[in-house]
């Protein structure tokens, strides 16, 4: 499996970055010579890691999005089309599913879903 495929997409890691979201990750989206690619870690040849000339932005893996996603809140699942994920809202406002996320990596669909939660305020960053 490629790291592309691992990771948010550089859409949605620009969109987190935007939204204030901590970047710190073990993967990262960042322009070499005029070519944007996501690299594990950070290394003197391919961009200052002390000043981050050259980083566009943390290219968040599956597992680190499941961690800042709610625990509880969120129903899961994998079809042949792709993945999906649902917010339950157990608030006082009563119950019911809100937002459908869906994407064909499951990275991108936490994502999306984050993006969702964080604009609506149901978490911070």
């Amino acid at each position: 499996m490629k790291l592309e495929d691992q990771v948010c997409s550089l859409e949605l890691s620009k969109k987190l970055r935007e939204l204030d979201v901590k970047q710190e990750s073990l993967c990262w989206w960042i322009n070499l010579h005029g070519k944007v690619i996501v690299t594990e870690g950070l290394s003197e040849e391919l961009c200052n890691p002390y000043t981050m000339e050259g980083v566009i932005a943390s290219a968040f893996t599956v597992a680190e999005l499941g961690e800042m996603l709610p625990g509880g809140y969120l129903k899961e699942a994998r079809y042949e089309d792709g993945y999906y994920i649902a917010f339950l809202n157990t608030d006082m406002s009563g119950y019911g599913v809100h937002p459908k996320m869906h994407d064909k990596t499951e990275a991108n669909v936490r994502a999306k879903m984050l993006i969702w939660l964080i604009e609506n305020g149901k978490v911070k960053t």
